[in-house]
């Protein structure tokens, strides 16, 4: 386990496994937010439109943000599975995609050659310790079983937002794919395109284990609670989860 501290004007690190626990001082605070800033600025631009200079700064941004965060854990990191529990705007950060080495291929752009975290390490992510390992009995799952919600934003373009504001929705080729994917590994059910509505997901979420949503979401910084979830479109929008990514699993 890895949580994060942004204090001032120092970051820590606490790593703990059953054995030991350490704390550990990171860079200070504003320059981890500000290369943190820069990569997800970096990350919400069109990859397939990146020159040279692109590619070479990204590499330049993940690897100082791997310097800051990751590197100073190495030794006591080694050969494990991190579970990171990110601390203010690290939780918009994709870790798995931090550099260990900028070094690549000179002549050409190729982000697939870079040596990112997920490549040495299994990632994943809690909100909290308290949370993430409260040994209070679970209650009793719904089935065991998975739902894959999957929209194909085929008849719709766009959702209109309080105030009129228009957010486009591009189409996810690889939605489908991926929750097939995830099906094979457990047993349960799809609903697809038209079926991947709110109404749906109202009458059956509460029956399943395991929920797997792989549709767009419109995150509200300023009113979190206002963030949504895009189903496909009938005349309402599903005004219910927090998080950003193009999919994820919900576990109840």
């Amino acid at each position: 386990m890895i949580a994060y501290v942004l204090g001032q004007p120092q970051a820590f690190a606490i790593v703990a496994d059953k054995e030991s626990s350490y704390v550990i001082q990171l860079s200070n605070t504003d320059s981890i937010l500000s290369r943190t800033d820069h990569l997800l600025g970096q990350l919400q631009t069109d990859f397939g439109q990146h020159v040279r200079a692109d590619f070479d700064l990204f590499k330049e941004t993940s690897h100082t943000l791997y310097t800051y965060l990751i590197a100073d854990l190495k030794p006591v990191i080694k050969n494990k599975k991190l579970i990171i529990i990110p601390d203010g705007r690290l939780g918009y950060l994709p870790f798995e995609l931090l550099v260990s080495d900028p070094q690549a291929d000179a002549r050409r752009i190729d982000y697939r050659s870079l040596n990112y975290l997920i490549k040495d390490y299994a990632v994943s992510y809690q909100y909290s310790a308290t949370i993430g390992f409260d040994n209070k009995p679970k209650r009793a799952k719904a089935n065991g079983k998975l739902l894959a919600m999957v929209p194909d934003y085929t008849n719709f373009s766009s959702v209109e937002l309080a105030g009129g504001t228009q957010v486009k929705l591009n189409k996810l080729p690889f939605a489908k794919s991926e929750a097939e994917a995830v099906l094979s590994h457990y047993a349960g059910s799809m609903a697809l395109g038209a079926e991947a509505s709110k109404e749906t997901f109202v009458r059956k979420a509460k029956d399943y284990s395991i929920l797997h949503l792989a549709m767009h979401t419109v995150i509200n910084d300023e009113n979190p609670m206002y963030s949504r979830l895009i189903f496909q479109q009938q005349a309402t929008v599903l005004i219910l989860m927090l998080w950003e990514p193009t999919s994820f699993l919900v576990w109840i």
